[in-house]
């Protein structure tokens, strides 16, 4: 699933009890910063896996202490991304007690990501 305004995610998290296993955010966004939406969304979904996918290196720090999973620089996107998003996958497989394949996989149904239209 994908949305377009963070508050949308939150209240789908926090509100309806949505569960999510992934989720991409950028730092920078319109209505909240992801590091913030992170904060938020951690107490709901205290095992979620976040990828961060941003040019604010200066937040790593702070990202980590927020336990998430990767930060992906969008300079690299194309090489980190999809490493990132499979790391999860194996993760999710061993933590269900599962052999995860030793081949790379694309998994795009098992994130949700925010996006925002130009502009914003």
């Amino acid at each position: 699933m994908c949305y377009t305004r963070s508050q949308k995610l939150l209240c789908h998290i926090t509100e309806d009890g949505s569960h999510y296993d992934l989720i991409l955010l950028d730092i920078e966004m319109a209505e909240t910063d992801g590091m913030e939406l992170a904060e938020k969304i951690k107490p709901f979904l205290p095992d979620v896996k976040i990828i961060f996918i941003t040019s604010h290196l200066e937040y790593a720090i702070d990202a980590y202490e927020l336990s998430i999973f990767r930060y992906v620089p969008k300079n690299d996107i194309e090489k980190r991304l999809t490493a990132a998003i499979t790391d999860a996958v194996r993760l999710f497989l061993i933590e269900e007690g599962i052999t995860p394949p030793s081949v790379r996989f694309y998994p795009s149904h098992f994130y949700t990501c925010i996006t925002y239209p130009k502009g914003i």
